[in-house]
């Protein structure tokens, strides 16, 4: 959970960086998506230590809590929840911890060996 907690972060920052936001924006994108994540996470069994087979149920966690997270994120900003920049953040965050995932995995399993 430490481990998607700084990744949403890095992720936001770098979005934010993209955008040529000043950093007065990080919370108000960082809090609702981690309290979504979070919430789906612990719903759809994200907290479970991964395995290789597990690596894909970030789709439809994220399917979740990327909504609920822009709805969330939204309402803290008094705007709208944009389709394509909700598609756009699923998909990045998706990405970004199943890769995460999968270096954890190879990472613990070369300690095992």
């Amino acid at each position: 959970m430490l481990g998607d907690a700084l990744l949403i972060l890095a992720f936001m920052i770098v979005g934010l960086g993209f955008h040529e936001s000043d950093s007065s924006r990080l919370l108000p994108n960082l809090v609702p998506f981690g309290l979504a994540w979070a919430l789906a996470g612990y719903y759809l069994n994200q907290w479970a230590p991964p395995t290789w087979r597990s690596i894909l149920s970030v789709v439809p966690a994220m399917l979740l809590a990327a909504p609920l997270g822009a709805v969330l994120r939204a309402a803290w900003l008094g705007g709208v929840a944009l389709p394509l920049f909700t598609a756009i953040t699923a998909a990045g965050l998706a990405l970004v911890l199943m890769v995460w995932r999968a270096l954890y995995l190879l990472v613990f399993a070369k300690r095992k060996s």
